[in-house]
Parts: C-alpha cells; structure tokens; sequence
C-alpha cells in the first residue's frame, strides 16, 4: 500500500516523517520506583501526617482517585522514604500490576509517597509529561503494554520490557504542547459535563424529596394529599410466567430482573409466538403499566410508556392502575426514597435471592395528591430526566470523540500546525463560535485573569494559578450568583477551561499579562494591552465587583481553599433543597473524590467549616423570588 506523502512506516506504524519512533526508556531520563518499599522496613507505619500515598488503588486511567482507601504518611516517613526525589507537578504514574497500565499525572505540587506498584516517569527535555501521559492512555500504547505483560491471577510487566516499548511523537514540542492541550480540552469539556449530571441528578433527587411527600406545594393546589396502598390504586398485580420458556432465537421479546436493571429493553431474549399467547392469557403487557422487580433486584420500575408486545418472567410483576393515579406520577413515586424503603421494609432480605412475596408488593403505601397536581409533579419530574437523559447522550458522544480524536491525533493521521489559519479544536457549545468571539466563554475568562492579576497581582507577588482560580470563583459566585464550569479538584473550586480551554492562552497571546517569575513564585503581571481587559471588565463587570473583591486581598490560600469549597458545597446543598448545615457541607466534602482528603487538614475543622458557612450566607445571601 503506498503511503501517503510526508508519512513514513515505523515499528509504531504509519507516522509523519518530522515525527520520531523511540523506546520509551530511551525516552525518559528519570525513573522513581519504590517496589518493595514499606513502612515497616523503614522502622516505621503509616499514619501520623497527611500525606497521601499514591498506589495503585488510587492511581486511576486519567486522575488521581481520592474517594479510593488510600494510606497516609507523615513528614518523618515521607523523608526516609522518597530518598530518589519529590514527585513533582505533571510527572507522570503508571500502574505496573494489578491493575496494570492506569496513567495519570501528579495533579499538583504537594507532596507525595510513591506507593508500589506505581512507577514514576520524568521524561527527557524532548518530550513534554502531557503528551507521554495522553500517549500512554492511548489505545496502540494500551495495547503493546498488555502485548508484554505476564501473571496470571495478577497482571503485570517487567520494568525490561515495559522500557522496550515503543513511543512516536513530535520533534517539534509545541506540536506535542498543541496535541496535548486539545486532548486535555477533550478531558476538561468530558468533567465538566459529568460534573453537570452530578449536579442535575442532585437537582431531581431535591425535586422528588420535595414535590413526592407533599413538602412543596405547587401553585394552584391545595387538596389533602390521600395516604393509601398500592393494591387501592391498581386494577391487579401480577407476576410472570414461574416456568422458563423455550427461548428461540427471534420472536417475542422475554424480559426478566436483568431487562430492568440493565435497562435494556432492545437485547433480550425471545419466545416463541404461540408461548407468547398462552402466556398472555394470564399477564398481558400494555402501554401505561409499570413493572418492578421483586426477584433478585426489589423495587427497580419501569414505565411502559411504547405500543408493547412482550413477555415477563416471574421476577417482575406487573401493575395495571385504576383511573384514581397517574402512571407517570406512580412511576416518579417508586424512584422516592420512601418508596425503596417502604419496599424493602416488605420483602424477604435474608431469603436468597433477597425476594418480595406478590401480597406484600400491594401494601406498599403510596402518597396520593390529586389527579391535576399528580399530571403536575410528574410533567416537572420527567422534564428533569428527559434533560438528564440528553446530557447522558452527549456525554457518550463526547467521550466517543474524545477516543477518536486520540487516534488521530497520537498518530499524526491529524496535524496541529500553528501556522494554519485552521485548528482542529474540541467541539464545543454553540456560542463559542467566531461570530461570538467578543464575549464567548474563553474570551470572557481571559479578561477576567487579566484585570485580576492587574489589580491583585505585582512584580514581587505575581498572581499564581491558585488564587487567580479562587477569585475568579468569588467574582462569578459575586455577580452572576453562580460560577458555572468550576469543578470540585483536589485544591478546591477549578475551572479546567481556564487552563485548557484557551483563556490563558488569550490573556497572553493578547499582551494583556504577561508571565513573570521572580525566583519565589511565578504568576501573571499585567502587560502593555491591560487597559483593552479592563475596559471589556468594567463594561460587563462594573468596578463595584473589584472594590468587593478586596477583602480577600490578604487572605492566605488556605482560607481562599476553606471558602470557595465550603460555598461550592452549600451551593450543591441548595440545588438539593437541602439546609447548610455542618454536618451537610462534611457529607459533601467527605463525598467528592477529589476533596474528601481536606477532611485530614486542621483548617478544615469543624469550627472552621461552621464559621465559613455563615460567611458564605453573609456574602452570598440567597435571593428571594
């Protein structure tokens, strides 16, 4: 097969010819690996500070897990144990055995323990860590990995041959920093979108605390809501066929437990027509009823809201309902929280499989408001899912691109050339098109870092990363009540976009900051065009929201860490309609991976934390409607 000109065949396949093939040991100038290492063969045992071990447990494809068990060391274990040097910045792990070939990159510049079973990989001045680490996630080095692994119950590669593996990529580095930057925009927009399900979900499931158990009134009504049963508002429930059906390999659709939980009502097994109809004589399928697991799985449900013709096993029941209740509203109220453990309550847990009995499914009780506010709660309820349901497509088609757009890209069948007036760039919203140029998302950011490190930032105290996100945090919280984008990361409130999305790049490419480091700390400082930033800020911003920013000008970073994440956490609480409290805002904190270790730290003790809530109410005062 000829190639296409300007490509060349390699061991790594076909490849640009300005590109180069190299073994990955050759390509990197320091390893860090610690296998074998333990506390105890240091005379000493983990615990007694707060430094985290990365291992092989937490060492997730892309992130560091910090929801995952992990141990923690002190100062003195961390000296005597990081002896070949500090994990730094960027540098990028990967786990060498169970499981094998997750790769992420330290998230920041804390310190670290290197756990085993994770190798540290700093690599030479021809490569940059973004692109090894995107290179190393991607499928042709994932392959050539497992290709040289060994073990049976535990997979696993030797360091000889892991170093043996080849690595192509860009002689020129901004070709590797463009490549990486998009990939990164990819990973950036896929966390942004999984953090909006996280928030929609939380949404709906405040939506249902409220609207389900007659806490929240809609507007118009007021009837007494009915306390009932199941077996009042249904005609009959029955369950499925107790005899396994002759399966055929086209027919009927035979839906059971695992159709439910799976949700998949497309891949099922089939019956036989004529089975079909003798089974329908005694359970018949059709459009308005709602099956539920009672076998196995208890109280998953389904609305069987399509023109049906099926069969069902006897671990599904089957509810046919009366004219007195809405199917939607029935269908919304078994997601309840009530609802599960109203269920469960009734059902055999220690029998196994864990079962309900047919009689028990019918007293179940059921909150039952009128026919209108039913149609009313369930029209509110299921818009929710349909908008969930849309961000769950375009999750799935954003991490699809994202998996194509590493093919191409980490193979150069896709060029990044900064001299072209076209750039490939991750698809992005609608409004961020040229045509919205003057005020699109990037843009927006971009003169925002500007005129804060103009106003906040000096030749002896440049604005750092870290405080240039956290005030960017309160500015938006500030005006817009909101801060859109921000996600919850190890060092509190990050908007990923910032970085990877274009705005510093904006904010430098435009001369409205320019990079300074002075040998203490490096940051942004203003440079020639600030005065184009500022008039952009004090149109959409007014300069009331810099004289508010003031009183955090002096406030350390841990507090700027305590206060953002502690108002990002209210935040979450009240999109639940959930109260502030300080047993709520922990819960939170306690359940986000990336922030849970904060727990650890003496600023966020307890006093702190209620301190800062009421600071929060203070500063972001919820509006009334």
């Amino acid at each position: 097969m000829e190639l296409k000109r300007g490509y060349k065949q390699t061991e790594a396949g076909v490849i640009p010819e300005n590109w180069t093939v190299m073994a990955l040991g050759t390509a990197v100038e320091h390893y860090i690996d610690y296998r074998g290492r333990t506390p105890r063969k240091l005379g000493l045992s983990w615990g007694g500070g707060n430094i985290l071990a990365l291992s092989a447990n937490n060492v997730q494809m892309g992130r560091i897990d910090l929801a995952k068990e992990a141990n923690f060391g002190s100062d003195e274990l961390y000296r005597r144990w990081m002896t070949r040097g500090p994990c730094e910045l960027g540098d990028v792990l990967i786990t060498t055995e169970a499981p094998l070939g997750n790769i992420a990159q330290v998230p920041d510049s804390k310190e670290y323990i290197l756990s085993q079973r994770v190798l540290l990989l700093k690599p030479k001045e021809i490569l940059l860590r973004n692109f090894l680490a995107h290179f190393m996630r991607g499928s042709y080095f994932q392959s050539r990995l497992f290709q040289n692994s060994s073990g049976s119950t535990a997979i696993g590669i030797q360091r000889r041959k892991l170093d043996d593996i080849p690595i192509c990529f860009p002689t020129n580095k901004f070709e590797q920093s463009d490549i990486a930057d998009a990939l990164s925009d990819a990973d950036a927009l896929i966390e942004s979108l999984e953090q909006l399900l996280v928030k929609k979900r939380q949404m709906k499931q405040g939506a249902m605390q409220l609207l389900l158990n007659g806490r929240k009134r809609l507007p118009g009504f007021t009837t007494k809501w009915a306390k009932t049963r199941l077996a009042e508002v249904c005609r009959s429930i029955v369950d499925g066929t107790h005899f396994t059906p002759s399966y055929v390999d086209s027919g009927v659709p035979f839906y059971s437990v695992e159709t439910l939980t799976s949700d998949d009502f497309v891949n099922t097994k089939f019956i036989s027509y004529a089975d079909h109809i003798v089974l329908s004589k005694r359970c018949k399928l059709e459009k308005g009823d709602i099956l539920l697991t009672r076998i196995g799985s208890i109280g998953d449900t389904k609305l069987i809201d399509w023109e049906v013709d099926a069969s069902i096993y006897v671990s599904l029941a089957l509810l046919k309902l009366n004219e007195s209740v809405d199917a939607r509203y029935l269908f919304c109220y078994s997601k309840s929280d009530q609802f599960v453990m109203d269920i469960e309550a009734r059902s055999l847990m220690n029998a196994s499989p864990k079962k309900i009995n047919m009689g028990q499914i019918g007293e179940v009780p059921i909150l039952l408001p009128s026919l209108g506010e039913q149609a009313a709660i369930a029209t509110i309820l299921m818009e929710m899912d349909t908008e969930i349901a849309a961000l769950e497509a375009k999750l799935f088609k954003a991490c699809q691109l994202k998996q194509g757009l590493m093919q191409e890209l980490l193979t150069g069948r896709i060029r990044l050339v900064r001299q072209s007036a076209q750039v490939l760039s991750f698809p992005m919203k609608e409004s961020d098109s040229a045509a919205d140029i003057s005020h699109n998302t990037h843009f927006n950011e971009a003169v925002v870092i500007a005129v804060l490190s103009a106003k906040f930032g000096s030749e002896k105290f440049p604005f750092g990363r870290f405080r240039r996100t956290k005030f960017s945090y309160l500015l938006h919280r500030h005006v817009e009540h909101e801060a859109a984008g921000f996600m919850k990361k190890a060092a509190g409130p990050y908007n990923p976009r910032t970085r990877y999305g274009g705005a510093e790049k904006i904010a430098l490419q435009n001369r409205y900051v320019r990079v300074l480091s002075n040998g203490k700390s490096e940051g942004f400082i203003a440079d020639e065009n600030i005065a184009q930033a500022e008039g952009y800020f004090e149109k959409w911003y007014g300069a009331e929201a810099l004289t508010w920013l003031e009183q955090f000008r002096y406030q350390k970073n841990d507090a700027l860490e305590l206060l953002t994440t502690v108002d990002m956490a209210c935040e979450d609480l009240s999109r639940a309609g959930k109260a502030a409290t300080l047993s709520a805002v922990k819960q939170i904190i306690q359940d986000s991976p990336e922030w849970k270790a904060k727990l650890n730290r003496a600023v966020f003790s307890d006093d702190n934390i209620a301190t800062t809530i009421q600071s929060c109410g203070q500063l972001f005062p919820i509006e009334e409607e």
